[in-house]
């Protein structure tokens, strides 16, 4: 079944939110901030340039601050040339791509290899495959997997520190933790770069306004979470239901891992 699911079937079209090289990174603040969106194709006229992502904005307020990185270029923040994918590929095929070079997404071209037709994400594969099998699966049986997207910060540092962190490691979403290392929230790069693009013009007129932030202050309380004997296909239901990214797994009272849409992406890869 997901053999005969091809990329354009899930893709998002070309209708999809683009910003040109020559932009300022404001621009890309008030696109990806206020719809939420991780990743941005850098095009102009229709021609791929490269991708931008939110971990780039991260990466360009952690070296400039704020309001400076507003003022900033696109194109010295993107990645140029970014990976595609034909239409007609499969999206088992779009798994291995992504899979073997760690991305994300993959920007969908048609007969012109330089020519934006959408893009496919892990969201998008998150949201549209589904095996009947994966209601035998648990994600207990992921083991270790389940730590490669559990990140961690103490919930008192100041948000510049979330941002440094997810600018540096290059993650979407880090779990805060109390002073008994409990945890107590969960934060997403999304977080704050919708919370830029809101208060813009508070950080114009005081730039310290991140620092003077806690990680509290934007974490989500009351975390969703799923038991480690959740299957697969249950957990994949439940993400796309919620609109996540990402489950914290729990086994008792602990959390043991975060099964992430990329575990979900290296998993089809690694088995279809």
């Amino acid at each position: 079944m997901l053999h005969q699911l091809h990329v354009w079937d899930i893709a998002t079209k070309y209708d999809v939110a683009e910003g040109a090289p020559n932009r300022t990174l404001l621009s890309a603040f008030l696109i990806m901030g206020k719809q939420k969106f991780r990743r941005l194709p850098i095009t102009k006229i229709g021609k791929i340039y490269g991708i931008l992502t939110v971990t780039d904005l991260m990466r360009a307020v952690k070296e400039k601050g704020l309001p400076a990185a507003f003022k900033e270029k696109i194109q010295d923040y993107m990645t140029p040339n970014p990976q595609t994918i034909v239409l007609d590929k499969s999206v088992v095929d779009a798994t291995k791509l992504m899979r073997k070079g760690n991305f994300g997404s993959l920007i969908v071209v048609g007969k012109r290899p330089d020519r934006l037709q959408g893009i496919v994400t892990e969201r998008d594969i998150l949201k549209h495959c589904r095996d009947e099998k994966w209601k035998e699966i648990p994600l207990e049986s992921f083991g270790k997997d389940l730590q490669k997207d559990m990140h961690k910060i103490e919930s008192s540092v100041p948000l510049t520190n979330v941002l440094a962190f997810m600018a540096d490691h290059k993650v979407f979403r880090v779990l805060t933790i109390d002073e008994n290392g409990n945890v107590d929230g969960i934060i997403s790069a999304n977080d704050i770069t919708h919370l830029i693009a809101k208060e813009r013009d508070e950080f114009t007129m005081n730039p310290n306004f991140l620092t003077s932030l806690t990680a509290q202050f934007l974490s989500t309380k009351n975390v969703l979470t799923l038991p480690a004997e959740t299957s697969l296909w249950d957990a994949v239901e439940f993400m796309t239901k919620h609109n996540i990214g990402g489950i914290p797994v729990t086994s008792g009272d602990e959390i043991i891992g975060i099964f992430s849409e990329r575990g979900l992406t290296h998993y089809i890869a690694d088995n279809y």
